[in-house]
C-alpha cells in the first residue's frame, strides 16, 4: 500500500472530484481577475501625463490571472517551483518601463494572483482594497511633488517699456519667477522664457501679460511635474 502512494504534491493538486478541482481553479481565477480589474481601474483613474497605456491595464489583469495559474500548478512542490523559475528565466523582457510606478502595479498584480492561487482570498481582497486606497490618497495629495504649480511662460515683446513691465507682471502673479532664456530678434521683438510658480490660475497671468503694450505673444506650458514626456 505504501509503495503505491502518490507524492504529496500530486495528492494536493489532484485530490477530490475533477469537477470540484475545476470549481476551485475557476474561483481562484475569477477572484484574481476581479481584484486585478480594480487595480487596473485605479491605474487608469490616477494616471497623469500622456503615457497612458490601455495594453498595460490589460496586462495587469492578465498577469494576475497568470500568477494564479502558476501558483496552482506549483502547489507545494519545490521541483515544480524550480521548473517554473527555469522556464521563466528563458523569457527575455525587452519592453522599457516608462514610469517607475508601473513596476509597483506589476508586483501588485502578481501578488494578487499568488494569493488567489494559494486560496488566500481574504489576504488578496484586503490587500487590494488597502493598496488602492493608498494609491488614491497619495495621488490626491500629490505625494512626492516638489512644486505643484510650476509653469513655463514664453513671452514675445517689443520695446523697452514691455521689457520692464513683463517681469513685474510675472512677479505680481507668481510666488517664484526665474528667467530661463532671453533672445533678441531686433525689430521683430524679444523672446524670454520664465519658470514661475503661480499663485492663481494660468489664464490670469496670460491676461496680465497681454494687457502690456508691446507684448505680442504669450504661451503658458505646464512643466514635467504635470506632463511627463
Amino acid at each position: 500500500m505504501l509503495h503505491n502512494a502518490l507524492p504529496l504534491d500530486q495528492i494536493v493538486l489532484d485530490a477530490g472530484d475533477p469537477l470540484e478541482v475545476a470549481l476551485r481553479a475557476t474561483t481562484s481565477m475569477l477572484a484574481a481577475v476581479v481584484l486585478a480589474i480594480i487595480v487596473a481601474l485605479a491605474y487608469r483613474g490616477t494616471h497623469r501625463g500622456m503615457q497612458y497605456s490601455a495594453s498595460f491595464a490589460l496586462a495587469l489583469v492578465m498577469l494576475s490571472a497568470i500568477g494564479t495559474l502558476v501558483m496552482m500548478v506549483i502547489g507545494d512542490s519545490l521541483a515544480r517551483a524550480f521548473g517554473v523559475f527555469g522556464a521563466l528565466s528563458l523569457v527575455r523582457f525587452r519592453t522599457a518601463v516608462k514610469d517607475p510606478k508601473d513596476i509597483a502595479y506589476v508586483f501588485l498584480a502578481l501578488a494578487i494572483g499568488m494569493a488567489a492561487g494559494t486560496g488566500r482570498f481574504v489576504i488578496a481582497g484586503v490587500g487590494t482594497v488597502l493598496m488602492v486606497l493608498v494609491i488614491l490618497v497619495l495621488t490626491a495629495i500629490r505625494f512626492g511633488s516638489r512644486v505643484r504649480d510650476d509653469y513655463l511662460v514664453r513671452v514675445v515683446y517689443t520695446g523697452v517699456p514691455a521689457a520692464e513691465q513683463v517681469p513685474k507682471a510675472l512677479a505680481a502673479s507668481a510666488r517664484r519667477v526665474v528667467m530661463l532664456t532671453l533672445q533678441g530678434f531686433g525689430a521683430d521683438g524679444t523672446e524670454s522664457t520664465w519658470l514661475i510658480t503661480l499663485r492663481g490660475r494660468p489664464d490670469e497671468v496670460v491676461t496680465a501679460l497681454r494687457a502690456i503694450p508691446g507684448v505680442g505673444d504669450v504661451h503658458v506650458t505646464a512643466t514635467a511635474q504635470e506632463i511627463e514626456l
